[in-house]
């Protein structure tokens, strides 16, 4: 049986080889520290963001950007799914369009994104959004197809109408395919983000990972990358966690 521990301290040490091996090569003599600063340096330079606030108000302002078009796109995603996998004309006429709009990348859409919505909060949280809803929904249609269809009947022969089949065999058994799809569609939509303020922010972690650049602020440019991954993860396991806490069904084992 697994420690407790056991993660973490895998997690932490798999954390300190790589800030040692970062730390070898930013101080070998082929290395420039000023295009390649070490963890000191980086370190240093996250401290400084940290005194002058700007690391939170990046932090903040990515953070619920990702959350509202995340939220939007899954929800979106797993309303669509249902009736693309239950209605057949759906499937075959705005599935098919929808089949087509995911091979459509969702950074061919951040010039036009931007010329259409501005670049205030609608353009980044619509590209979030797009993002977000194609794994959702390609997870979610393959969840409610891959339901059982004994399951189906033995609801039914107990009286079960559309509205309680839905809520009590519908989704619950779609529910690891949403997860997993989420978790992808969750991924999407960091890249995209980061994108999108690029394009076009006056706030947020691309923003200021992009300004940074522009000065030549090495150390606090791989100081926000490091915050984003870090963000990421956190929220991948937020995920996790809560989908394990509203879906007790699920299978209980740590996710990968």
């Amino acid at each position: 049986m697994k420690s407790r521990l056991q993660k973490p301290i895998a997690l932490a040490l798999a954390f300190a080889f790589f800030a040692l091996l970062w730390g070898f090569v930013a101080n070998a003599w082929f290395a420039n520290s000023f295009l390649f600063p070490g963890p000191t340096l980086v370190l240093e330079a996250f401290v400084e963001m940290l005194e002058s606030g700007e690391l939170f108000a990046d932090l903040s302002a990515s953070a619920s950007r990702l959350f509202v078009g995340f939220l939007l796109g899954t929800s979106l995603g797993i309303v669509v799914a249902i009736f693309t996998a239950k209605v057949e004309i759906f499937n075959d006429s705005v599935g098919q369009l929808l089949h087509f709009s995911r091979f459509i990348p969702p950074l061919a859409l951040v010039p036009l994104a931007v010329l259409w919505l501005g670049i205030g909060e609608q353009s980044k949280v619509g590209l979030i959004m797009w993002a977000a809803f194609f794994p959702v929904w390609l997870n979610t249609i393959a969840g409610v197809r891959n339901i059982e269809r004994k399951h189906l009947l033995a609801a039914k022969n107990l009286g079960a109408g559309n509205l309680r089949m839905l809520k009590e065999v519908v989704l619950p058994s779609s529910a690891p395919f949403i997860v997993s799809g989420s978790r992808i569609g969750l991924g999407f939509g960091f890249s995209v983000l980061i994108a999108a303020e690029m394009a076009g922010a006056f706030s947020g972690l691309g923003f200021r990972i992009a300004l940074l650049h522009d000065v030549f602020r090495i150390d606090k440019m791989i100081a926000d990358i490091i915050v984003l991954g870090l963000l990421g993860l956190a929220a991948d396991r937020l995920l996790v966690f809560s989908s394990k806490k509203l879906l007790p069904w699920l299978e209980k084992e740590d996710a990968k």
